[in-house]
């Protein structure tokens, strides 16, 4: 297997307490019941992706709902 040092993966689950890693980096209004609330911290995780010099982004992720009812946010933080 090859050594890959220079590639970090972050990935959520169903399990992954959204509401305490937003509460550590200061987001307010994300609640664990409410899934249309977490695009507030993904789109906060977007500008530290590309704040960070990495050369590739790759970000997988569906959320439900209506496809236009984009928090803005999300919104801004993949712009």
């Amino acid at each position: 297997i090859t050594s890959l040092p220079d590639v970090r993966v972050i990935a959520f689950d169903d399990k992954t307490r959204m509401s305490e890693l937003a509460t550590a980096l200061g987001i307010k209004g994300v609640d664990d019941a409410n899934p249309k609330s977490f695009r507030a911290l993904h789109g906060q995780l977007m500008k530290t992706l590309a704040s960070s010099g990495a050369r590739v982004v790759v970000f997988d992720i569906a959320f439900a709902g209506e496809p236009n009812g984009m928090e803005p946010a999300f919104v801004e933080g993949v712009k």
